[in-house]
């Protein structure tokens, strides 16, 4: 475990430290999450397995099978909750989609280990459970920020054939901001929460483990992030087309860690072409 952070890359991630307006763009996910849960048809809570946070929030699509867009919510697997995030629902609605935010349980409590397989049972569940959203469930498409970007990519590398499930369960993937190699995690102070070991960080890094199944990926990634954050994104979508899948490198400009999500807000945004491309949802 980490005790002593290193400066160096205690600058690269931990980002509250960098933006001191953090609170003000978290304020701002949050107020608009509660006004799109009051003019979006919801069902909020439901439960994907006996974790206390195991839930996640619907937004079902207007018409019948609808493809599916799939949400994890970022905070260094330590803070922060769906309800912080209905906001991303708003647009994908809009365009012919249906949407489920994914919850699960926060370190120190749970390991990031947990948190992956929490995150794995709620995606099989909207497999399961795609018709009661409108949706199709040959076509669910999994995204998430930063520390859901991280989580995104974990569910995609998961062998869904092993649970019964088709391989190819998830279609496409749009990890933003994600941290894909862990073990600089191990060197700041966010690992007294995480608390990472060598083993769990090469067993929990994407970079370090091809898929049996490669859907198309999107890797998105904010132009003012840092430097640590720009690279990671940049070997993931270069490691994925490596090992043989499709994998497009997206670097959003104007936006940082914490407006590059608000993005979803703007139907015109790159980041909203880039997963309506994605699902096949014309514009």
């Amino acid at each position: 475990m980490n005790t002593s952070p290193d400066p160096a890359y205690e600058a690269e991630y931990n980002l509250r430290g960098r933006h001191k307006d953090a609170d003000v763009f978290i304020g701002r996910w949050t107020s608009e999450s509660e006004r799109v849960r009051k003019v979006l048809k919801c069902k909020l809570d439901e439960r994907v397995g006996p974790a206390p946070k195991a839930t996640l929030d619907v937004f079902p699509a207007s018409r019948p099978g609808s493809p599916i867009f799939v949400f994890i919510h970022g905070g260094y697997w330590r803070r922060m909750d769906k309800l912080d995030h209905s906001f991303v629902a708003e647009v994908p609605i809009a365009a012919g989609a249906a949407v489920a935010v994914i919850n699960y349980d926060l370190c120190p409590g749970v390991t990031i280990d947990q948190i992956v397989a929490q995150c794995r049972d709620a995606t099989a569940w909207v497999y399961r459970h795609a018709a009661d959203m409108n949706g199709d469930a040959n076509r669910i498409f999994v995204s998430g920020h930063s520390a859901g970007g991280h989580l995104t990519a974990t569910t995609i590398w998961h062998d869904w054939r092993a649970d019964g499930l088709p391989a190819d369960l998830v279609k496409g993937a749009l990890p933003i901001s994600g941290i894909f190699d862990l073990h600089p995690i191990r060197r700041t102070s966010i690992n007294d929460d995480v608390r990472l070991d060598q083993a769990a960080a090469d067993r929990l890094s994407p970079l370090f483990h091809r898929p049996r199944h490669m859907p198309p990926v999107i890797a998105a990634v904010g132009e003012g992030e840092t430097y640590a954050f720009r690279e990671q994104n940049r070997l993931y979508a270069e490691t994925w087309r490596l090992w043989g899948g499709e994998a497009e490198e997206l670097v959003l400009k104007g936006v940082h860690h914490f407006d590059v999500i608000l993005e979803f807000a703007h139907a015109d945004s790159a980041l909203c072409k880039a997963l309506f491309e994605l699902m096949g949802l014309g514009r």
